[in-house]
């Protein structure tokens, strides 16, 4: 919004006729009595709910705050500011600009879809729906492969040979066969002697645990596939070359791929079940709905919008009132 028109705004916003109960102005007369009108403007009402709500939006639901009139006059304030403002930019035709329809468009849709779905609550799983629905997905609820080992590694020289790679290939075999014969403290004293990684030097090789498929920082792919591939703990993966050099990897610990108990995952497999169905009744409301419309969509219109592109005379979307820029 540029400046003059918000000077036009504020000009605008003496128009309206504000009373306040009991300054002046008399409550009106169809009100409830547990929900009072506190102010009217140009005959539009400020009810006691409304107050409410501001309060809470403010922290009043967890704050000590409007326990005394003049912080509530305060925020009744708020509330005035809001009606005067809404009403010169109505006078100024801002309730056809298209952002401000398509901001309406969306909290009313938003409303509806809230209210629709809040009428229609999805009914508790029985023991048998869960459990038929856990027997149907177990893959889903296997708790990944972890798997912990240890390295070897030997760094390519730079500029090698092709004998000095030959050379140091030989090396690697050599140890690789050592350590199949190896348990985690003579592998450790490998490590010690021939890696030329330092950091892992320090820690004795060990990768920590790895899951399956997860990236791993300084481990190449290669190198995590293979230490998955070891058929049992304790034994060793044939030698990974990588562009920076050879790694012997020894399996260390192996845990999870177990399918667990249905009485561990009850409650994860309930949430999923009620998730599922809450995903299906929205998306049968919707068809329903979208049928009553007719919707036609301009595929090669679409193949030729992009993100920043705006017609002339167009705006990027603004941010909300007071809310600051990123």
């Amino acid at each position: 919004m540029t400046l003059a028109r918000r000077r036009r705004l504020w000009a605008w916003a003496a128009a309206p006729m504000i009373l306040l109960s009991g300054e002046g102005g008399a409550a009106r007369a169809d009100a409830a009595p547990d929900n009072p009108t506190v102010a009217v403007v140009d005959g539009a009402s400020i009810d006691a709910n409304q107050v409410r709500k501001e309060m809470i939006r403010q922290g009043a639901d967890f704050l000590p705050r409007f326990t005394d009139v003049a912080e509530k006059k305060a925020l009744v304030e708020k509330l005035v500011r809001i009606q005067v403002l809404a009403h010169a930019a109505r006078e100024q035709g801002y309730a056809a600009d298209p952002e401000i329809v398509d901001s309406l468009n969306r909290l009313l849709a938003e409303k509806f879809w809230r209210d629709s779905l809040a009428e229609q609550p999805i009914p508790r799983a029985t023991e048998e729906e869960a459990r038929a629905y856990y027997d149907s997905h177990l893959g889903d609820f296997v708790a990944p492969q972890r798997a912990r080992g240890a390295l070897i590694f030997l760094r390519w020289p730079s500029n090698a040979t092709p004998e000095q790679r030959v050379e140091i290939r030989a090396e690697a075999e050599g140890l690789r066969a050592q350590a199949g014969g190896c348990d985690e403290a003579c592998f450790a004293a490998l490590v010690d002697e021939h890696t030329d990684d330092p950091a892992a030097r320090r820690r004795r090789g060990d990768t920590g645990f790895i899951v399956q498929g997860a990236a791993v920082f300084r481990i190449p792919p290669p190198v995590v596939d293979a230490l998955f591939e070891v058929d049992a703990v304790g034994g060793v993966a044939p030698v990974v070359e990588t562009d920076r050099g050879l790694y012997i990897a020894r399996l260390s610990a192996r845990e999870g791929g177990a399918v667990p108990e249905f009485a561990l995952v009850e409650r994860e497999v309930r949430a999923r079940l009620s998730a599922e169905r809450i995903e299906a009744r929205e998306q049968s409301v919707y068809e329903e709905l979208r049928k009553r419309h007719r919707i036609e969509v301009d595929l090669k219109a679409l193949e030729t919008i992009g993100p920043g592109q705006f017609a002339a005379g167009e705006r990027p979307p603004s941010f909300p009132v007071g809310a600051p820029a990123r």
